[in-house]
Formats: C-alpha cells, sequence, structure tokens
C-alpha cells in the first residue's frame, strides 16, 4: 500500500475515533476518570503521528511504516485502556 494512503488511513481513523469518543463513547469513558483523558491522548499522537508519516514517507520506506506501527500499537494501548483494559496493558 503506499506510504501516503497509509498516513490518509492513519488520519482519517484517528478523527473517526475522536468522534466516536466525544459522541457515542461519551457515557462509557465518563465511569472510568482518566479514560477520557486517555482517550484524547491516543486521538492526538495518531492525528499528529498520520502527519509526520506523510512527511516522510516521501523520503523513505522502512521508517514511514515503523513510525506508521508504533503509532498504532501506542494508540491502541491507549484506547483499550480507555475501554476497560487493565492498566498494565499500557503500562
Amino acid at each position: 500500500m503506499n506510504r501516503l494512503v497509509t498516513a490518509g488511513l492513519l488520519g482519517a481513523i484517528a478523527i473517526a475515533l475522536g468522534a466516536f469518543g466525544a459522541h457515542a463513547l461519551k457515557e462509557r469513558l465518563a465511569l472510568i476518570p482518566e479514560a477520557g483523558g486517555w482517550w484524547e491522548t491516543a486521538t492526538f499522537y495518531l492525528l499528529t503521528h498520520a502527519l509526520a508519516v506523510g512527511a516522510i514517507a516521501v523520503r523513505s520506506v522502512w521508517p514511514a511504516w515503523l513510525w506508521a506501527v508504533g503509532s498504532v500499537i501506542f494508540a491502541g494501548t491507549l484506547y483499550a485502556m480507555a475501554l476497560g483494559a487493565p492498566r498494565w496493558f499500557g503500562a
């Protein structure tokens, strides 16, 4: 898959998850005091890293892919903790 497409997909997913958390999961995220902050942090990092992947995708292959994978893992653990996964999951 084209690296710029990957960056675009990461950005679109970040925006969709941010809106989903702000509207559909509002009550669920209120159950855990830190959950809203985790969700916002995950969305922020996923979106900013999508921009970074797009910027470095033009020049190199591996750094862009590794950055994209790392962003998904990092943000994914925060999203999971916000939805009730154990805290050690995002240690």
